[in-house]
């Protein structure tokens, strides 16, 4: 398998049919599909997980073939979503890419493909985060950061960045958090100092894991919501009180920040163009040659990066 779902380049050649992008053409590619056929992609304005793709066995095409094979022995090559990013050339549908100015770095156009649309998104199209909110973020990645930094552009007025590696404690600072928490310190006081006198309004669970999840219901206010935005192991479930829903607290959660792919792609490059997310450029920390990927996963391994971003 090519694994990588977070990538963008230059467009070399295309099918017959294809008009939505050129060869030259500066693209991101999407691991979420838009048709603009479907009924959740025309009719649905909260559903972004379109019906023409498969997402969720995305390792072949849906007539289970793959378009890139071994050149030694012609054996089909499993696709990571379907994207395949880490490699020097990868083929799509066409509708698996969005153009985009040729002013915008590629490897701040790769993170827009997820990291950025799926923190940011979370904020934006999910909680909805009014001015003067209180707000709480579990897990200090590239998601959760860029969830910090769409709290802080909502206008939140409190943002806790929880984490258990401290040394994320500076960057989540200077993106917008006003306290960080390390759970490994905290211990049991961890809720109490998250919660505060009335509780959160916001809570978002970025690490993707189940107790990370209940900590952050636990510390809501009674009508606070809490948004799931890690990727959690299939079939992962978490204990709450009814009652409290019933009282006003909501459980949401979504794909890519449920943003549809391309307009979620239009709507960041332009802010980014704007000036108004140059805070997303902190978060790519090194840069590798392909070759030399398997540093990034050392990295990535021992907690000491936030993007490693592989250029071709």
């Amino acid at each position: 398998m090519i694994p990588g779902h977070e990538g963008a380049g230059i467009v070399e050649s295309i099918g017959e049919g294809v008009s939505s992008v050129a060869v030259g053409d500066h693209v991101i590619i999407l691991w979420l599909t838009q048709c603009d056929s479907c009924t959740v992609c025309t009719k649905k304005p909260m559903g972004n997980i379109c019906q023409s793709a498969n997402f969720f066995e995305a390792l072949l095409r849906k007539d289970g073939t793959s378009r890139i094979t071994l050149a030694k022995d012609g054996r089909q090559v499993l696709t990571h979503l379907g994207t395949a990013t880490f490699a020097e050339y990868t083929i799509l549908p066409a509708k698996n890419v969005c153009k985009i100015p040729e002013s915008i770095p590629f490897d701040m156009a790769a993170l827009f493909g997820c990291c950025v649309g799926t923190g940011y998104g979370s904020v934006r199209n999910i909680a909805k985060v009014p001015p003067g909110s209180v707000c709480a973020v579990w897990g200090l990645g590239a998601v959760g950061l860029c969830t910090v930094i769409g709290c802080k552009a909502a206008g939140a007025s409190k943002i806790i960045a929880i984490d258990t590696n401290p040394e994320k404690f500076g960057l989540a600072r200077e993106l917008g958090a006003t306290e960080c928490l390390n759970p490994l310190e905290t211990g049991a006081d961890l809720l109490g100092n998250v919660r505060g006198e009335d509780g959160l309004d916001f809570a978002f669970e970025c690490a993707g894991v189940p107790v990370c999840m209940e900590q952050a219901l636990k510390a809501l206010a009674l009508w606070g919501t809490l948004v799931i935005v890690g990727l959690q192991a299939t079939g992962t479930e978490i204990a709450g009180n009814v009652d409290n829903l019933l009282m006003g607290q909501t459980i949401a959660g979504g794909y890519y920040g449920r943003y549809k792919p391309l307009e979620g792609i239009r709507v960041i490059s332009k802010e980014f163009q704007e000036g108004r997310l140059d805070s997303v450029q902190k978060l790519v920390t090194h840069r590798f040659p392909l070759d030399e990927i398997n540093e990034g996963f050392k990295l990535l391994e021992e907690g000491r990066c936030i993007r490693t971003v592989i250029q071709m």
